[in-house]
């Protein structure tokens, strides 16, 4: 098995298990967190005509899908689309290589027990890039899936925080709020003004209010500083940016490296990845105990939210705000009317995030987030306080996917969906 340069033997062996089918109960180094699955390698030196993938879908039942693989030295392949097929069938796989030397796969459903054997061929010059990412200005960036638009990246001096708006689901329509972006969209409301569609946001760090927008003495900023990279392809398209987290007076509290990954659409689902590294440079960072924060979070369209008959499941199938708020699960979802089509978004955790399985800030007026930190307002009558204190030089990962459907959560198969992200099949490169 290829050992990233500074991975000890112990790191290699734990890493093995985890190829194994076991999932990482600690984060692994961050430069391995954006491959939701691994492989395990049965050799070096090979030849490009040789390379063959197995995919063993286990004791699941698989969705369609991406499957990350790592190849030796990347097989040879530069960065962009391949050439894979399907051994038995002759079918093309959509495949595409990042430069590290991962490739993504998107694989229709595999049936418990199957299992697929895929030959890599070479670069596939002729591939269209069905997920776009173009940066009109340093500070923003447009993601569109097949030709139309999907999301846009906003990370200006005049924001805040950075956030993604509009987020359009498979029906073509707008699944989260457009206030405070933009006013006077009839049936909202023009409360919370800094739930900003899909972001990243947390009330206590080190003391210091990176939620609201009141923009007073102890108001937090995420300051956007650069793109680290951007990538269109066939399968994904990457963004990553740099942000430092500052106080009121402009103190850095930690820097950010956030990653979207956006995957090419189909017809009845869309996917959306989310990486948070925290990398702590600049001293200990306490996330305090609150229930005003959201790692991964969401104000869904006026017309899902519960108060105007959307429902909010979790899995454990519990229902409802008052059943669902501040509980723990894998998963949550939250679906309703969009133009009177039905389609839902869920929030999948991973479990090598903190506070695995997350406890989710989720309310009748359309707030949605995955809190991990809030345990004193969430696990009442009992006494619990959910601070976290990390210390300087270490990086922390946080991983979650968003899931945009059709239907509601019971026509989804979302269990099977966070097995794939959570318990991906395993994958042998040979």
């Amino acid at each position: 098995m290829q050992r990233t340069p500074g991975q000890s033997a112990e790191y290699q062996e734990e890493t093995y298990l985890t190829l194994r089918g076991r999932i990482m109960k600690r984060n692994p180094p961050s430069h391995l967190l954006l491959p939701s699955a691994f492989c395990l390698l049965a050799g070096i030196g090979y030849a490009m005509a040789e390379t063959e993938i197995r995919v063993e879908a286990g004791k699941l039942d698989r969705p369609a899908g991406p499957v990350w693989v790592t190849l030796q030295d990347g097989a040879g392949l530069p960065e962009g689309a391949a050439v894979v097929v399907d051994t038995e069938t002759g079918q093309p796989i959509p495949a595409q290589v990042v430069a590290d030397g991962a490739m993504c796969l998107w694989l229709d459903g595999m049936k418990a027990g199957s299992t697929r054997t895929l030959a890599v061929k070479g670069p596939d010059k002729a591939a269209k890039a069905r997920v776009e990412v173009k940066t009109p200005t340093p500070n923003t960036a447009d993601v569109l899936l097949d030709g139309q638009p999907f999301t846009t990246y906003h990370g200006g001096d005049d924001v805040i925080r950075p956030f993604l708006y509009p987020v359009i689901g498979p029906t073509g329509k707008p699944m989260t709020r457009s206030f405070p972006m933009k006013k006077g969209v009839p049936g909202e409301g023009e409360d919370h003004p800094h739930q900003t569609s899909l972001y990243t946001a947390w009330g206590d760090v080190n003391k210091v209010d990176h939620w609201s927008a009141q923009r007073g003495p102890n108001q937090g900023y995420q300051k956007h500083r650069k793109f680290i990279t951007t990538a269109s392809g066939p399968v994904f398209g990457r963004i990553e940016v740099l942000i430092e987290w500052v106080d009121a007076s402009g103190r850095r509290q930690l820097t950010e490296h956030r990653t979207y990954t956006v995957y090419a659409p189909m017809p009845d689902v869309r996917v959306l990845d989310t990486q948070v590294a925290f990398k702590l440079t600049d001293g200990d960072v306490t996330f305090g105990d609150t229930k005003e924060g959201g790692l991964f979070a969401l104000r869904v369209a006026a017309s899902m939210k519960e108060a105007a008959g959307g429902v909010i499941v979790n899995a454990a199938g519990q229902r409802g705000e008052k059943a669902c708020w501040g509980q723990p699960a894998p998963w949550c979802d939250y679906s309703g009317p969009v133009d009177g089509t039905i389609v839902g978004l869920t929030i999948l955790d991973h479990p090598a995030n903190h506070g695995y399985p997350t406890r989710y800030h989720v309310r009748a007026y359309g707030l949605f987030t995955a809190n991990c930190f809030g345990l004193s307002h969430f696990c009442k009558p009992e006494t619990k306080d959910g601070t976290k204190t990390w210390k300087n030089g270490e990086t922390v990962v946080f991983r979650y996917r968003l899931l945009m459907h059709t239907g509601g959560a019971d026509d989804a198969n979302l269990p099977a969906h966070h097995a794939l992200f959570a318990d991906p099949p395993v994958v042998r490169v040979r």
